[in-house]
């Protein structure tokens, strides 16, 4: 994810942050408080639950890879980095002659530009909604319990599907105006969909909800806690707004009267803009 804007006048705030994690931090990662001991400093939120994002720090403005190659990266008595070769933040103890840094933004007024992920994986652990209902009308199945998705938006994915195929349908967008049942939604537009189609969901405007995917840096579709049904509520954040760029037009907020029904999009990236609201932050604020 990527800072949108802050609000007040303020300017973005990033300073170096001491790090720790076991893998690769990304760039545009949202960061938290370490949990243990030798996790000191701030490391990768625990992005598949409904707890994620409590807490927050800040989001990485140079992802762990990138950041140990830098030229002064590992310079003796140098206030840059200190990651090691392997890009991987992991010297984590006292002892060491060096702590890991990252920039950081920890602005608590910042809003974020958070991209839907398409990554498919096994179904406990997808980035993705899929496995729908086959469905040519206005009413769409995903067989498991909604939460909280009028005035969301659906787009049908192109990408290979969790199970290895190309779905039948893809490329559509649509508005959902109604949970039409506890496991059903009702679009403004008939949308054909396929029981190999998956789908990127966006949150409507103002819904306290999301989960981060793995690597912290992009938006779910998809409850990961239970690897089904749409995203659950998850704590510190609010969707402010969707946005989509594609083929056929420049990146701009989703409106109904604007976007809905539309098909045969291409090169489709959908977007929430997101903003955090951690008690951590705004006592340092």
């Amino acid at each position: 994810m990527e800072l949108s804007k802050t609000h007040l006048g303020k300017t973005p705030f990033i300073t170096n942050v001491t790090v720790f994690s076991s893998t690769l931090i990304v760039d545009g990662a949202l960061l938290v408080s370490g949990a243990t001991t030798t996790a000191i400093g701030a490391t990768v939120t625990v992005a598949t639950t409904t707890a994620s994002n409590a807490d927050f720090i800040g989001v990485t403005q140079v992802g762990s890879l990138q950041a140990s190659v830098s030229v002064e990266n590992r310079a003796p008595n140098s206030h840059a980095f200190g990651i090691p070769s392997s890009g991987i933040p992991n010297t984590g103890s006292l002892t060491t002659a060096l702590t890991c840094h990252l920039p950081l933004c920890i602005n608590s007024d910042a809003f974020y530009m958070a991209r839907y992920s398409t990554t498919t994986a096994a179904a406990t652990a997808a980035d993705t909604v899929d496995t729908w209902t086959a469905s040519t009308t206005t009413d769409a199945s995903r067989g498991t319990t909604g939460l909280d998705v009028i005035g969301g938006w659906l787009f049908s994915l192109a990408g290979t599907n969790t199970a290895g195929n190309t779905p039948t349908f893809s490329g559509s967008l649509r508005y959902i105006t109604d949970q039409s049942a506890t496991t059903a939604v009702t679009l403004l537009t008939a949308m054909n969909i396929s029981t190999d189609s998956h789908m990127i969901w966006a949150a409507r405007p103002w819904k306290k909800a999301g989960q981060l995917n793995g690597t912290a840096d992009a938006l779910r579709s998809r409850s990961a806690t239970s690897g089904t049904g749409f995203q659950q509520n998850g704590a510190r954040m609010l969707s402010v707004d969707a946005y989509i760029s594609h083929d056929q037009a420049p990146t701009h907020p989703l409106r109904k009267h604007v976007d809905n029904g539309l098909d045969s999009l291409t090169n489709v990236k959908m977007y929430g803009e997101v903003l955090f609201t951690s008690p951590l932050v705004q006592e340092l604020a």
